[in-house]
């Protein structure tokens, strides 16, 4: 909760335990919401511990991280396009089919 206030995406009360938001979900992107939260905004990461004299070991870590950088930009890309009022919507609707 911490993060999102300080994101400035939620406003809190002292002594009240009903955080509200400070703009309309349909303006929440849930790449805001991401980036807010995340330490790491990496969503994947190449394992570094490879063997630098083995042919896979020494180079795939350069050939995954372009290809990455690519995925990264492309979830980031569709999470701008998500809004929190879908993901309520979704919410409200999955408790009325259940």
């Amino acid at each position: 909760m911490g993060d999102l206030r300080k994101a400035n995406l939620i406003k809190t009360e002292s002594g009240k335990a009903a955080p509200s938001l400070v703009m309309p979900p349909e303006e929440i992107s849930l790449a805001t919401i991401y980036k807010a939260v995340e330490k790491d905004p990496a969503i994947f990461h190449s394992d570094k511990n490879t063997a630098p004299n083995c042919l896979v070991g020494g180079n795939i870590q350069k050939v995954l991280d372009q290809k990455y950088i690519f995925l990264q930009q492309s979830v980031e890309n569709e999470m701008k396009t998500i809004f929190l009022s879908e993901i309520i919507e979704g919410i409200l609707q999955e408790s009325t089919n259940g």
